[in-house]
């Protein structure tokens, strides 16, 4: 099952609940679904049935604590954004389905950045079948200019520097030699193209369901994100992006959708 794990201030601070002793929030947490694995040098670890995907993060568990507890129930209304993404014929037969959203005005300090890529890789293991059927791409917004492409190219017909490298990589040398490449090229094995997101100058946001580009690595100075979902479910694609998003919400953001349009080729 996959652990959790959070320091007892965070998931107050996050809660919004003070006056609960620490036991008895444990227990709680456990009533809702989840494994008390112990307390280790100040952190809780918790392990969560894997039917409860929006569990996998301290977001979630503050959420569902606050509810279980009798709290507020906080509801993350979504306005409607103005980015487009376009998605171009050449994914059909590559990686078909792509949705995405906006998390504006989002505070993020080093523990929020390692619990939204902890999130994003218990999805990925669990509900995205280790990536094959869905894969999460979440980027600092403001590094990049809408509108987006979501696309299928030649492997060696761009080059970009992908996320924790600092020379610019094809998807074929990616795929060859990159860490991430070496371990998800099978996912793409039998297709001569690759999947990207590009923004409106030709930036690389994504190789999915691979690596990141480093254009838009989220940190603790972001404050608008642009997640990006990919596969080859729909349904699950609109799961895990309803989870990061309100997760990102949960930390003060405000949601917005985008509009995924067809080629007009």
């Amino acid at each position: 099952m996959p652990a959790v794990k959070f320091t007892m201030e965070e998931l107050r601070g996050l809660s919004g609940i003070h006056d609960v002793e620490d036991d008895a929030l444990i227990d709680a947490i456990s009533m809702i679904g989840a494994d008390y694995q112990g307390f280790y040098d100040g952190v809780l670890e918790f392990e969560f049935f894997p039917d409860r995907p929006d569990l996998f993060s301290v977001e979630g568990v503050a959420r569902a604590l606050r509810h279980y507890l009798g709290g507020e129930v906080r509801h993350h209304p979504v306005s409607r954004g103005d980015i487009v993404m376009t998605a171009d014929p050449t994914v059909r037969d590559v990686r078909p389905y792509v949705v995405g959203g906006v998390v504006r005005g989002v505070s993020l300090d080093g523990d929020a950045v390692l619990s939204l890529m902890s999130l994003q890789e218990k999805l990925h293991a669990t509900i995205g079948r280790d990536r094959r059927k869905v894969a999460i791409g979440v980027h600092d917004l403001d590094r990049v200019v809408p509108p987006f492409t979501y696309t299928a190219i030649a492997p060696d017909s761009l080059s970009f520097v992908p996320l924790g490298h600092t020379e610019p990589m094809t998807p074929e040398e990616i795929l060859r030699r990159h860490e991430k490449g070496l371990a998800y090229a099978h996912i793409l094995e039998g297709v001569d193209r690759c999947p990207m997101i590009l923004d409106s100058n030709g930036d690389v946001l994504s190789f999915p369901p691979v690596i990141n580009g480093a254009l838009t690595t989220v940190t603790t100075e972001t404050r608008n994100v642009f997640i990006d979902c990919t596969g080859t479910s729909l349904g699950a694609l609109r799961t895990a992006l309803n989870i990061v998003a309100t997760s990102l919400a949960e930390r003060g953001g405000s949601i917005e959708s985008i509009e995924v349009a067809p080629s007009g080729d």
